[in-house]
């Protein structure tokens, strides 16, 4: 028999029956068939198949009038389901992923997994904006790269911010700084840099939103080429918050800190 890995690959994933069962007596330890029917919710005819055509593979055997998985097979089934795990999490980053440059920078997508993500839909069109001001409205302090902005979430910053109930410190992208400079943005932007928060300005464009509360949680917002948001991915992943400092700090240590007077 071939000991090709793809092959193996094959012939399990032509049968959800046999990962399940080999998945279960890995579990488990030596299972009646009786039990096994109960648990997969299949026949007996099924059951014995699965079980006569994992034994050929070596991944299981008779003990005693039960089946057992063998050493081979617990590692097989661990493997397995581990692959499954990954291909169930890369599923869920999908509209994440579709859109984050990671080519371009040095994050291990694995340290991704578990976290949430927030796509529009078109019942509701604004839920990764939502998300991204829910942070601004309950941190006490938060660090942002913002390659773009609206007026809601600055007005919402704000208000917390004058009272005193925020710390914020902004690095934006050249669009941006053009926006902040004029009209209502450049008053709040010039009140909320009077009570203490920094603003820094690039000559660049920003790749993506990075949020940073002081809690260990990090926000990364994703948009398409015509810069509508298209998902906002949040984690409290150690190795992620570590990459989001270096990221956040390698953008502002070559932006220019903007003075009240920019916002005259």
């Amino acid at each position: 028999m071939s000991e090709d890995p793809f092959d193996h690959v094959a012939f399990l994933s032509r049968s959800k029956t046999r990962v399940c069962l080999l998945a279960l007596l890995s579990d488990r330890g030596p299972t009646s068939r009786r039990t096994l029917r109960d648990r997969l919710e299949a026949s007996q005819s099924t059951v014995v198949r699965s079980v006569q055509a994992l034994e050929r593979r070596g991944w299981v055997e008779r003990d005693d009038g039960a089946v057992r998985a063998t050493g081979t097979g617990t590692l097989v089934a661990d493997e397995f389901c581990e692959l499954l795990d990954g291909l169930d999490e890369t599923t869920d980053l999908g509209p994440f992923l579709q859109w984050f440059p990671h080519e371009e920078f040095d994050l291990d997508l694995t340290h991704l997994y578990g976290a949430t993500v927030t796509t529009p839909s078109p019942g509701d069109p604004y839920a990764p904006a939502r998300e991204q001001t829910e942070l601004v409205r309950t941190a006490s302090r938060v660090r942002a790269l913002l390659p773009s902005i609206d007026i809601d979430g600055t007005r919402v910053a704000h208000e917390r911010i004058t009272n005193g109930d925020l710390a914020t410190e902004v690095v934006v992208g050249h669009a941006v700084r053009e926006t902040i400079c004029d009209g209502e943005y450049a008053r709040l932007f010039g009140e909320q840099i009077d009570a203490g928060s920094s603003v820094f300005g690039l000559d660049e464009a920003l790749p993506f939103y990075l949020g940073l509360d002081g809690e260990g949680v990090v926000q990364i917002g994703v948009e398409d080429d015509d810069g509508v948001p298209q998902a906002l991915l949040e984690t409290d992943s150690e190795p992620v918050r570590t990459w989001a400092d270096d990221v956040y700090r390698s953008y502002r240590d070559r932006a220019t800190e903007l003075a009240p007077g920019d916002f005259a």
